[in-house]
């Protein structure tokens, strides 16, 4: 999901998020790798490897961290605030962003919906924009979840 949640990894753990985007001429493998060394600050190091007719580079680097001001429990709401920076070597640029993640459990946490509200500054564009993101996991059954976003 680009729609970000309002929970972090456990404490003294750490999470590994990847995914594969096939392009039209191109294919981006990403590993976001997130560890939580304090308690209440998610760090996230990590980037994509571009394969394009033949040639394999890394394109991009991702460096965030992330907090929370309140932490959702079932049936209830959380809030935190994230911030970090992509950089994209091959454009020789800087992407730099926060935003907002606020969560809402509702049913035993059988749906969980998730907004975001934040701030990016391209580098290569040089223009600032809000962006904005929601988002859900709708539990089906007992190990099949729906999920669904819009964002911009």
């Amino acid at each position: 999901m680009i729609t970000d949640d309002a929970r972090i990894v456990d404490a003294r753990a750490c999470q590994l998020e990847s995914w594969v985007r096939k392009n039209r001429n191109s294919t981006e493998t990403w590993a976001l790798p997130a560890c939580n060394f304090t308690g209440n600050l998610e760090l996230t190091v990590g980037g994509a490897i571009t394969s394009e007719t033949g040639r394999t580079q890394a394109t991009d680097a991702v460096v965030q961290g992330k907090t929370l001001f309140k932490v959702m429990e079932t049936n209830g709401w959380g809030i935190g605030l994230a911030a970090g920076t992509v950089r994209h070597p091959r454009a020789d640029a800087r992407d730099w962003y926060a935003y907002v993640p606020t969560s809402f459990s509702l049913h035993d946490d059988a749906v969980v919906v998730h907004g975001n509200l934040g701030w990016l500054r391209e580098g290569e564009a040089r223009r600032e924009r809000l962006t904005w993101g929601l988002g859900s996991e709708v539990r089906l059954a007992e190990r099949t979840w729906l999920i669904a976003e819009t964002f911009g």
